[in-house]
């Protein structure tokens, strides 16, 4: 169940945590990411492979991210006219957890990830954490995303020029995407809890960031 899951995540976050202060690596969670493939994700990668255009790749993403890897993922895209930015909260802020390496793996992966997709030459134009370690080094930061790390208030996220939402998936396959959004689809309409549940855990997933209101639980639940 999602209780058991937000344990487990805990439990991994205090693991990170835990390394990062006996190895001496303010930054253990990127030096992880950086061992990892966005596999990690399981089939919310694999659908995102096979679209068309990084946008519906993004919009698989995120709404499948729930299903197959973490259902208290709370992932969106903000869309300006020039700048996009995709937004992750990530069990560390959902749920309170106060430190900051599950949030450094999170943000390199989905990073690499969104690299994969677009091509070796992708940049992000910023990236935004909200939290730093306090002997966390931000030009190193800057360093291992390739772009300027901003420390933000409560919003992490990976910022990308809007134009590329369409830009072509080189992986792109319309056979597999499609069997794969059948499937997974069906798995998400399966696994729906009720109206009431999915709004409990609304509420315990937005109480610990304190952005807990009827506007973002309407938005959250569609």
């Amino acid at each position: 169940g999602d209780s058991d899951y937000v344990v487990n995540c805990t439990a991994l976050g205090n693991v990170l945590e835990y390394c990062s202060s006996r190895f001496d690596r303010s930054l253990f969670g990127l030096d992880l990411a950086e061992l990892q493939t966005p596999d990690v994700f399981g089939l919310a990668t694999a659908i995102s492979r096979a679209a068309s255009t990084l946008g519906e790749a993004l919009d698989c993403f995120i709404k499948y991210m729930p299903v197959v890897h973490s259902p208290v993922s709370d992932l969106e895209i903000v869309k300006g006219r020039d700048v996009c930015e995709l937004r992750f909260a990530g069990t560390s802020t959902v749920q309170g957890f106060d430190g900051c390496q599950i949030m450094y793996e999170a943000g390199l992966l989905i990073a690499k990830l969104l690299r994969e997709l677009c091509g070796s030459g992708f940049q992000p134009l910023y990236v935004s954490l909200a939290r730093i370690g306090q002997d966390g080094n931000i030009a190193e930061i800057e360093r291992r995303f390739g772009c300027p790390c901003r420390k933000s208030a409560d919003i992490n996220a990976i910022a990308f020029p809007a134009r590329m939402l369409n830009q072509p998936i080189r992986s792109a396959s319309r056979q597999l995407y499609t069997l794969l959004d059948g499937y997974l689809d069906r798995v998400h309409t399966a696994t729906r809890a009720s109206l009431t549940e999915r709004l409990a855990e609304c509420i315990r997933s937005s109480l610990a960031s304190g952005k807990c209101s009827p506007e973002g639980g309407a938005r959250k639940l569609g």
